[in-house]
């Protein structure tokens, strides 16, 4: 019934659970302004999805939305005062919000999925998920310790709890 699609890029995965769960909420959060753009035209037609400009974070803060020359899919975020590690050049500043503040802007009080394409993010926000990953029922993340290195332990480390665990794709 809900659904957050953290770092949704142009919206293809909302779409796609928005075909197979029809009567879902689908929150599609992306940070960058071009893929945004892209993300708001390609959803348009689909009432369930609620396009978001932001970012997924450990708090709620005004970050940096860097871009690594790795394409329109790599975009990172990287917090303002981070001045020691430097991901790429600065494109613009992003609002990067928690698990919790979405669930409570979004008047959400459980997420039946929650899928994760955050570049690197991950491991901020996977640091403490003490007062939301008990209201997930399922992920389905990429992690990105190639290049953010400590991303799958920050995620291990923060998800446990779940009985089952796949691997498929990419990671």
């Amino acid at each position: 019934k809900t659904i957050i699609d953290a770092g949704a890029n142009i919206g293809l995965a909302s779409i796609y659970f928005s075909n197979k769960f029809p009567g879902s909420k689908i929150i599609a959060l992306e940070p960058e302004e071009s893929n945004f753009a892209l993300l708001k035209q390609n959803v348009a037609p689909y009432g369930n999805i609620i396009p978001v400009c932001g970012a997924l974070w450990h708090e709620d803060a005004r970050i940096d939305l860097v871009d690594p020359s790795l394409g329109e899919w790599g975009f990172m975020t990287q917090a303002q005062d981070d001045a020691k590690e430097r991901y790429g050049e600065i494109l613009h500043e992003v609002w990067g919000m928690t698990v919790d503040t979405i669930m409570k802007e979004q008047g959400i009080e459980h997420i039946d999925i929650l899928k994760i394409d955050i570049e690197g993010a991950e491991q901020e926000v996977f640091g403490d998920t003490s007062s939301w990953i008990g209201k997930v029922d399922a992920l389905i993340i990429e992690l990105h310790d190639r290049m953010k290195p400590g991303c799958s332990r920050s995620f291990y480390e923060g998800s446990k709890g779940f009985d089952n665990r796949w691997l498929r794709g990419e990671n």
